[in-house]
């Protein structure tokens, strides 16, 4: 599995994971994102575990703490053409 590195930023995110983090910034459940986004659970998964991996984090509250300790913004999210 690969590591991000533990200086600055990760690697870029996708509009999916970075809709997904403000959610679960705001507090909302996986159910609660999961059914805003209409996402099925195994896609919400895959999604989860992109963001996870790329923070170092285990769960949404480490996500959340991560990203704000590294100041994530919309600025992190890979454009789409």
């Amino acid at each position: 599995m690969k590591q991000p590195a533990a200086l600055g930023k990760p690697a870029p995110f996708s509009s999916s994971e970075f809709t997904v983090l403000k959610s679960m910034a705001l507090g909302l459940t996986f159910d609660e994102i999961r059914k805003l986004l209409n996402l099925d659970q195994k896609v919400y998964e895959s999604v989860c575990h992109q963001l996870f991996q790329k923070l170092g984090a285990t769960n949404h509250y480490t996500a959340v703490k991560t990203a704000y300790q590294k100041k994530i913004s919309q600025s992190d999210v890979i454009p789409h053409n």
